[in-house]
């Protein structure tokens, strides 16, 4: 079993093991607020689906940020504190965020065993989690702050941690 740091362009072309994305700004600590409410359904969607999940979940809340689309697309933006507030018990959520929608399809096609989510306010659970695995685990930091700045820190430091 191993245990590797990787950025998301420097992932091999087969995961055979756990990938562990950290976004720690936005996207999974929203994901882990979501399922510590009760969340329905939590679906990752990005903007090549998120139309047509719109059409077919039509009472879902669409909560998340888009380069492309507009701000009143959705119900909420990926703002953690406003994810806070929206009360999701029991309802389909389609949640979208500009990177990590795409890291997480990415790990998806590279065939990773299982894909977990992890921020600083789920870090505990997931360590004792992954402690207990005997596989490969691959720890990606997801954030992109600029094309030109591609490592966001904070998510490198969970990551570490």
């Amino acid at each position: 079993m191993q245990t590797k740091i990787l950025w998301p362009w420097e992932l091999p072309e087969v995961l055979d093991g756990i990938a562990v994305i950290a976004d720690v700004w936005a996207a999974t600590t929203n994901i882990t607020t979501f399922l510590t409410k009760d969340t329905k359904n939590l679906l990752i969607v990005n903007i090549n689906n998120v139309q047509k999940a719109k059409n077919k979940y039509r009472d879902a809340l669409t909560i998340g940020e888009s380069l492309k689309l507009s701000k009143n697309f959705f119900d909420a933006s990926n703002y953690p504190t406003e994810i806070e507030k929206i009360d999701v018990k029991n309802k389909t959520i389609l949640y979208m965020s500009n990177n990590r929608s795409r890291i997480i399809e990415l790990v998806f096609k590279k065939k990773a065993k299982r894909v977990i989510t992890v921020s600083f306010t789920n870090i505990t659970s997931v360590c004792e989690y992954l402690d207990s695995l005997k596989e490969n685990i691959y720890l990606i930091p997801a954030g992109e702050i600029t094309h030109t700045d591609r490592k966001a820190d904070e998510d490198l430091i969970c990551t570490e941690s």
